[in-house]
């Protein structure tokens, strides 16, 4: 598969899950095709609102090309030989480097399946089994069809290059659920689980302490430090980075990786100009939105805090792994919005055109490794 081509596998293959996932919300069965504007009348059962043979469908779209790709990805060398490392020195070897559970599966995919490429399938299939649910969570109050657009040109490619990272964030998607349903003990747990495939999701132990009443108290400090971040914090972060990273090592490396790198520093340019745009429609209807749901404030918050950190990264890229832990609230608000907006099409063509847009920028970012697409089969197709 040529450049060209691979383009158009990914932009296909993101609107091919799109589309199951937004008729897995159209009612079939009423006299005229519409999508579903009365939940008593769905065929389906009592309490899924969605058709799970689509939203299966649109599940198999999007993470059989990372389970099966072969030599795509930024990545995909250094992750084949971590594992030959620990299948040759044992696992406590690579546990002071690399995250334990991330470890752990990768010997476990070695004793059972005694192949590296398991692990490329295991990990696609957890991470986008757990986005799904986090997704399917407020399946009520989005539109699903837009949800996986939004995972589409948010965090899907991510999964060819940081997988680590992307397994984490995953699993906090997951976790969400028990944040908002108060039950903080719950979270904590799926914060510790999610800290053993990558420490960065430690930061959602913060997140923990600080939700729901207590952060709603924070709203007005939380704007003022996206002001103050502009002008301030880069130069803190950049001396609370560099201390850190002469005690852990690892974090050197990532400085090392990413300071001086110009396409790293266009791809936050990027980050910052595209994502950033859609606070503007939230702020506009932030009243409607947490009307229709409740906790849309969540997500908001959440949402802001992701542009403090991109902010942040100007001066310290690493900080991209916290902008990307808080994509997922981006992915609800997206879809809530045009599901606040159901009926009014040209919503839906921004946000599509919006999307597009992002993908193609995202496939050929050179750095991902996304271009040409390989598969683990392409040797049969020659």
């Amino acid at each position: 598969m040529n450049e060209s081509d691979s383009i158009w596998f990914y932009v296909i293959t993101i609107f091919s899950a799109s589309i199951f996932a937004f008729l897995s919300q159209v009612n079939f069965n009423k006299e005229k095709f519409s999508l579903e504007s009365n939940y008593k009348n769905l065929n389906y059962r009592e309490g899924n609102y969605y058709n799970k043979f689509f939203i299966f469908l649109s599940f198999v779209c999007l993470a059989l090309p990372v389970a099966l790709r072969q030599y795509t990805g930024t990545d995909y060398a250094s992750y084949v030989e971590l594992y030959n490392n620990i299948s040759y020195l044992g696992p406590f070897s690579m546990v002071p480097q690399y995250e334990g559970g991330y470890v752990l599966l990768n010997y476990f995919c070695f004793v059972i399946f005694n192949n590296y490429h398991s692990v490329f399938i295991i990990t696609a299939l957890l991470s986008n089994i757990f986005i799904y649910k986090g997704i399917l969570y407020e399946r009520k109050k989005i539109n699903l069809g837009i949800a996986v657009f939004a995972y589409g040109f948010t965090l899907y490619f991510l999964e060819f290059v940081i997988i680590r990272n992307i397994l984490g964030i995953a699993i906090i998607f997951y976790g969400y659920r028990y944040l908002l349903e108060k039950k903080q003990t719950k979270f904590f747990i799926i914060v510790t689980i999610a800290c053993m495939f990558h420490y960065s999701m430690a930061i959602y132990y913060i997140f923990g302490m600080l939700f729901k009443d207590k952060l709603k108290k924070l709203r007005v400090p939380i704007v003022l430090g996206l002001v103050v971040s502009i002008i301030v914090l880069p130069n803190i972060s950049t001396y609370i980075f560099n201390s850190l990273s002469s005690v852990i090592p690892r974090l050197g490396y990532y400085s090392m990786d990413f300071s001086s790198a110009e396409e790293n520093n266009r791809n936050i340019s990027l980050y910052m100009i595209a994502y950033t745009l859609p606070v503007i429609l939230f702020i506009i209807n932030y009243k409607k939105l947490i009307k229709q749901n409740s906790n849309n404030y969540f997500y908001f918050y959440m949402y802001l805090i992701s542009i403090l950190f991109l902010f942040l990264s100007m001066s310290n890229p690493i900080l991209t792994r916290f902008v990307y832990a808080l994509w997922p609230s981006l992915i609800i608000l997206l879809a809530s919005f045009v599901k606040l907006f159901d009926r009014t099409i040209i919503i839906k063509m921004i946000i599509i055109i919006y999307g597009t847009a992002l993908i193609i920028k995202f496939v050929t970012i050179e750095s991902y490794g996304l271009l040409p697409y390989k598969h683990m089969f392409e040797i049969f197709f020659k």
